[in-house]
């Protein structure tokens, strides 16, 4: 009964931490609530009675709330993935930890992915570079 643990591996989202122990304490209350009909599968996820989700759960669900955001419903969970990727890489995020957390095979396969981030992050290095070698030209003598 909701016997699985939250590990998270060398860092997690406090938020998505907090999610999953409420959600955990929510499904710990189901199978005293349903009895019978609870099915003890053990997963962080069912659909309610403790059973897993339906194959097209996630997407419907997917659909729905990217209406409620207001955003085009048509956008996919995996769009959303490479969205949390390209969100990383532009703010910093060491491409290794990017790639780690991604679930990739490998840094190269991550970079490589997102090329396009990578030109940016290199006109922002240049830029930076242009700014600190301004200020050393101009600074003091």
């Amino acid at each position: 009964m909701a016997g699985y643990s939250i590990t998270t591996y060398g860092g997690a989202s406090k938020i998505t931490v907090e999610r999953l122990r409420l959600a955990k304490r929510e499904q710990a209350k189901r199978p005293l609530q349903l009895g019978i009909s609870w099915h003890d599968l053990d997963l962080a996820c069912d659909s309610g009675d403790g059973s897993p989700f339906h194959p097209d759960a996630f997407g419907k669900a997917t659909k729905r709330l990217m209406a409620e955001a207001g955003l085009d419903p048509k956008t996919r969970l995996h769009d959303c993935r490479h969205a949390v990727a390209t969100m990383m890489l532009e703010h910093g995020v060491h491409p290794a930890v990017a790639s780690s957390v991604l679930g990739h095979s490998s840094v190269a396969f991550t970079m490589d992915t997102y090329q396009h981030v990578v030109d940016q992050m290199t006109d922002q290095a240049a830029a930076a570079f242009d700014d600190a070698f301004a200020a050393g030209v101009s600074g003091p003598k």
